[in-house]
């Protein structure tokens, strides 16, 4: 019965894994996590205690590692607006021809609203310039 009881706890969790990362947009983060959490309830039985401990050893290394990145990640990430940008780069889009998809409008969209609300003058200034023109598939809005 205990036996029957973990295996069907495996299932559950490979189960829900599965459907969190390709049934749902947005959380295979957490289908990786429970994918993980199986493999160790896995190891955890079938290994002898001295692997087991080598195993939470690089568990607790691996984590943190994590946490030492992180922490310079969220520590320099910066929202204020940067009067003196020259550039600003709209990543993660496709072109499709030479129409841009809906996702890279959107984001092309917020771009030049962001940009017009940190500096319209410089944007004038741009525009006016042809060297220096600003490269977007958009118009900027006089409104």
């Amino acid at each position: 019965m205990k036996n029957t009881r973990f295996w069907a706890l495996i299932a559950a969790l490979v189960a829900a894994a599965a459907f969190l990362r390709f049934a749902l947009r947005g959380y295979a983060w957490w289908g990786y996590t429970l994918l993980f959490a199986a493999a160790l309830l896995v190891l955890h039985r079938f290994l002898s205690p001295v692997w087991w401990r080598v195993v939470v050893i690089m568990v607790c290394i691996g984590l943190a590692y994590f946490c030492f990145v992180e922490y310079f990640i969220i520590k320099n990430a910066r929202t204020d607006k940067d009067v003196g940008r020259k550039y600003l780069i709209v990543l993660g889009a496709a072109v499709y021809g030479d129409q841009p998809s809906l996702t890279l409008v959107r984001r092309l969209e917020g771009a030049l609203e962001y940009l017009n609300e940190l500096s319209p003058a410089a944007w004038a200034r741009a525009r006016r310039s042809p060297k220096r023109r600003p490269c977007t598939t958009g118009s900027r809005s006089t409104a």
